[in-house]
């Protein structure tokens, strides 16, 4: 150092000074700090108020609407006729249903009440031997066949025989039949009362006023032929000719023969309806004392 300073002589101190620049410069150049970048200041974020929150509101029910009337139109004034003077209307009598007809049933034995048919229409009729049958004559009066049928039993079919008209007496309404005999042989034929009692005389009634009777028929049904019984009661007498009773009648039971209640011993032969009295009439009967004071004339063939 000292040779240094010796060869160099006077500028010692001006290389001593930029020597010290330098150190100086070094250092501070070290020690500086790096400048930092400044950092961006965000923009603050305007947010809304928050609204006030609001009651929710309550939904009101639509109403359906009304469908508007169609106008109508004003009707012209009708002239009111004067009220007539209201007539006596006399009071319907009510239909009659027919309550004669029977339910379809089969009896043991056999009964002697036939149904008597001809074109026109039928009626009824008594077996009272096994060729005779007797009947009103309304039923078979006028031209055409005749036919007797004998209702079925619980044990035999029925039976159909061709009948010819024997004898009559149209003012008494009765007549006999005479046909073929059935093949039957159980039938348990009516009797007349002569023939049984001999108490029957002319102008004496088979039964009284109030005496119980019965009425044997093969129904009013054209459709159905059963076999059924009536019971009733004679009401009024006619000069001991016809006799009323209180068994309503239908069409097709004429020539139905009526019983005491013993058995079937015949006191009346159906002949006609009270047709005075209302639509379901008793009966009316030609009495059976008549019946069999005039039996001999009608097996002779009279025709009166």
């Amino acid at each position: 150092m000292a040779l240094l300073v010796v060869a160099c002589g006077s500028d010692e101190e001006s290389i001593q000074a930029t020597v010290d620049a330098k150190v100086a410069a070094a250092v501070a150049t070290a020690l500086a700090q790096p400048t930092q970048t400044p950092q961006t200041t965000p923009t603050p974020l305007v947010f809304p108020p928050s609204p006030t929150p609001q009651p929710t509101a309550t939904p009101q029910p639509v109403p359906t609407p009304q469908p508007t009337p169609t106008p109508q139109s004003t009707p012209t004034p009708i002239a009111i006729p004067p009220t007539p003077t209201p007539l006596l209307i006399p009071a319907p009598q009510p239909t009659a249903t027919p309550f004669l007809t029977p339910t379809p049933f089969r009896f043991p034995g056999s009964w002697p009440v036939v149904r008597v048919e001809v074109s026109r229409g039928f009626g009824q009729g008594v077996l009272i031997s096994s060729t005779e049958v007797l009947t009103a004559y309304h039923v078979v009066d006028g031209p055409g066949s005749i036919r007797a049928i004998l209702p079925a039993s619980t044990d035999e079919p029925e039976e159909e025989r061709s009948a010819t008209l024997r004898g009559f007496n149209s003012s008494l309404d009765i007549a006999l039949l005479t046909l073929n005999p059935f093949s039957r042989s159980s039938i348990d034929f009516a009797r007349l009362a002569p023939t049984e009692t001999g108490n029957c005389v002319t102008g004496q009634a088979a039964v009284l006023d109030g005496d119980q009777v019965v009425m044997e028929t093969t129904g009013d049904e054209d459709s159905n032929i059963g076999i059924l019984r009536v019971w009733g009661r004679r009401s009024i007498g006619i000069a001991n000719i016809n006799f009323e009773t209180d068994i309503p009648g239908t069409p097709g039971v004429s020539g139905s023969p009526l019983y005491d209640i013993g058995g079937r011993t015949i006191v009346g032969i159906v002949i006609q309806r009270d047709l005075s009295l209302s639509n379901i009439t008793p009966i009316i009967a030609v009495d059976g004392c008549l019946v069999a004071s005039e039996l001999p004339d009608l097996r002779a063939g009279s025709r009166d």
